[in-house]
């Protein structure tokens, strides 16, 4: 494996010529980290290249440590024309980060990854190392089995990777080798396949394909390629296939089959320009097919966007109730989904302990609810209670997970069948942000009180009825009243001056509401509370005045603390808007006001509402 994260890394340099390198590399403890940092060392030594330490970032195998950490690359100032990362994540973060700051993949920056995982995320496609986890799966699984029934078994096996070119480091394919006269036919047939990265299963279709465009060439039939194309095209959208794979193959055929030197500049001028034209058509059919898609089933945006704005309309008991006719419209005829009773993180992919118990909050089986198999405490380790899984006929299912950042709230179990018109990782991570958003403004044990449209007294252990009068429950942040009482305790017992209060409005609420409803609006004060709270110090004392309206008073605050502050606050909010998957932008408007020992805190509270 080694060798081939090399062999990829290699062609930036012998086919690209780039020579500004950094790098994200995973966790410190991780050996598949230390040996991927390991190997990029090595072949930049190999090639004569130094990288500045500061160019080697810790991105620890997640997105948003990658996106932090390529911000740290990218805000150096040193000079970077590829970005190297020990797995495809954290590629994709790298991309996201580069697409924010308006520098072009790959024209201004080229991107490399390892894993061949996730990569129909991107809207790029990722160059990357395919490390064959199916293989290593098979190969595992056949060494255990015959070690069990007392046959040797080498100490180490072996798993060769495939390095995979894409778009995002200039390639379309893997150049390997010259080919031309030097290798015959089939070989080079096998070398336009190889770059596609395909399946075993899909690799006989794709042979199909290749086959069916160069009769096409051969054919004197006016645009005979261009028709092709446009069939196969529709074939393939059918099967949930991406164009950029048959862009690849288009110009894999191009560049490994079709010989200048054996054809005259007329000749290969006339092939150029059928393959141009077949591109034009490839984009045509894969619009074409959007288009009877969104006739289909009655949506005239763009699907994901739709299933989010119709998600996150409702609160969880209407999500819930409105599934079934939501995922109908899309072929979904089977969705379960289990929250577990305690929230489970996962920081790096060396985690894999789930919380013990969960419980179902959505159970659609076939179209059909099942309602009486909710909230039925089961093992996480059986994945369905066995009634459930009885139901499902004992099928083969989809599990997703539910998850935002680090944390993991539960899972979603798909049916096997094909949504139509959107991707299924479009599906779950709509359906995830949604509950997940409703798990912001709602404990995760009072999901049940609002399925069942029953409001119960709220109870904290860890509180008293005194201190929950005290406190705004949507934020858990103290409340107009709390907060005046305790600052005015605090600064009656404080020996310390320069007290300053902080006023921050939450703007665009209104839009907001009328766009999206009350639901939205909560989740937005609630993203907005904690965001606004993890700005500031431990010891400085933090509130919700209005709905839009969070105060703070801070101790011992000069001019500086004052200038830092706002631009900390203002720096978050911009990281939130670019890391949420909200469909609006959180802004605040912030004033600071200097506390006197004579000031009545309650008159600058009320007198700074807007309104007052």
């Amino acid at each position: 494996m080694p060798a081939d994260f090399g062999r990829c890394w290699n062609t930036s340099f012998h086919v690209h010529a780039y020579r500004d390198f950094a790098f994200l590399s995973g966790p410190a403890g991780s050996y598949d980290a230390q040996q991927r940092l390991k190997v990029f060392r090595s072949v930049m030594v190999e090639n004569a290249i130094r990288v500045d330490p500061r160019l080697i970032q810790d991105g620890e195998f997640y997105y948003y440590s990658a996106r932090a950490a390529a911000e740290r690359i990218l805000s150096s100032g040193l000079p970077v024309r590829v970005i190297v990362a020990a797995n495809d994540e954290m590629a994709m973060a790298a991309i996201a980060v580069a697409s924010t700051r308006g520098i072009r993949v790959p024209e201004e920056l080229a991107v490399v990854g390892v894993d061949n995982l996730h990569t129909h995320v991107a809207g790029l496609g990722l160059t990357t190392v395919n490390t064959a986890l199916d293989k290593q799966l098979s190969t595992g699984l056949r060494c255990l089995l015959d070690q069990m029934a007392g046959l040797a078994v080498p100490p180490l096996s072996f798993v060769p990777s495939q390095p995979v070119f894409r778009q995002s480091c200039g390639c379309m394919l893997e150049p390997g080798q010259p080919l031309g006269r030097d290798l015959g036919w089939a070989e080079r047939e096998s070398a336009v396949l190889d770059g596609l990265a395909l399946s075993e299963a899909d690799r006989p279709r794709f042979e199909r394909y290749m086959q069916l465009c160069l009769d096409a060439l051969s054919s004197e039939a006016p645009r005979a390629l261009e028709r092709a194309v446009a069939d196969i095209a529709r074939e393939c959208f059918g099967l949930g296939d991406s164009v950029m794979v048959l862009q690849s193959l288009l110009l894999g055929i191009q560049t490994h089959l079709i010989d200048p030197d054996v054809l005259s500049p007329h000749d290969h001028w006339r092939i150029g320009l059928q393959f141009s034209h077949a591109q034009v058509s490839l984009l045509k059919a894969k619009t074409m097919h959007a288009v009877v898609l969104g006739e289909r089933i009655g949506i005239t945006g763009g699907s994901i966007n739709h299933l989010k704005r119709q998600l996150l309309s409702f609160e969880i008991h209407q999500q819930m109730a409105n599934l079934p006719a939501l995922l109908g419209q899309f072929g979904i005829k089977t969705c379960i989904i289990a929250f577990y009773e305690d929230q489970g993180y996962f920081n790096t992919s060396n985690d894999y302990l789930l919380p013990a118990k969960a419980q179902l909050v959505a159970c659609l089986i076939d179209g059909k609810r099942h309602n009486d198999q909710l909230w039925r405490p089961f093992d996480t380790a059986v994945l369905l209670p066995e009634e459930v899984w009885t139901l499902t006929g004992k099928q083969a299912l989809i599990v997703a997970p539910a998850f935002q950042q680090a944390g993991h709230y539960g899972y979603i179990v798909f049916g096997p069948e094909r949504p139509i018109g959107i991707s299924l990782e479009s599906v779950r991570e709509a359906i995830a942000s949604a509950l997940i958003g409703s798990l912001l403004v709602e404990e995760i044990g009072r999901v049940r009180d609002y399925l069942d449209k029953t409001q119960h007294p709220l109870a904290r252990t860890s509180r008293s009825i005194e201190q929950i009068s005290s406190h705004d429950p949507l934020s858990g942040l103290l409340n107009r009243q709390g907060f005046i009482e305790e600052a005015t305790l605090r600064l009656k017992r404080s020996d310390l001056n320069r007290h300053l209060l902080i006023h921050a409005w939450i703007q665009g609420l209104e839009a907001v509401e009328a766009e999206l409803g009350q639901f939205e609006v909560a989740l937005a004060i609630n993203e907005s509370a904690r965001v606004f709270a993890s700005m500031l110090r431990a010891t400085d004392l933090v509130g919700r005045a209005e709905p839009n309206h969070f105060v703070a008073l801070c101790s011992d605050a000069d001019a500086r603390f004052v200038s830092e502050l706002e631009k900390r606050l203002i720096k978050a909010f911009e990281s939130f808007n670019l890391q949420s998957n909200l469909l609006y932008k959180i802004h605040c408007a912030l004033r600071f006001e200097a506390v006197q020992p004579d000031s009545s805190l309650a008159l600058m509270v009320s007198s700074a509402d807007p309104g007052a």
